[in-house]
């Protein structure tokens, strides 16, 4: 296998990985707002942080992923958080 070729097929390679992280932090984001929503429970349309976390362990989330998907969340403006934790859909 010449040089370039080998370049080609890591170039393929490294396109590919970034897809599907791409595509696993998409799938954790959704997964996140489905447990916002499912541990709204009151008229104030809010759920504690806490809450969430417990939430995504029960379902086998590791915890600094579910944290980095409320950033990102947040960040893009689909939730937000008070001073108090508690979480709301935008």
């Amino acid at each position: 296998m010449d040089k370039e070729r080998f370049s080609d097929i890591m170039a393929f390679q490294d396109r590919l990985q970034r897809r599907v992280k791409e595509e696993e932090d998409t799938d954790i984001k959704i997964h996140i707002l489905e447990m916002i929503q499912d541990c709204i429970v009151d008229a104030s349309r809010r759920v504690h942080k806490e809450n969430v976390l417990f939430e995504a362990r029960q379902r086998g989330f590791e915890e600094t992923a579910v944290l980095r998907g409320l950033r990102v969340l947040r960040r893009e403006g689909l939730i937000r958080v008070d001073d108090e934790g508690f979480i709301s859909l935008s």
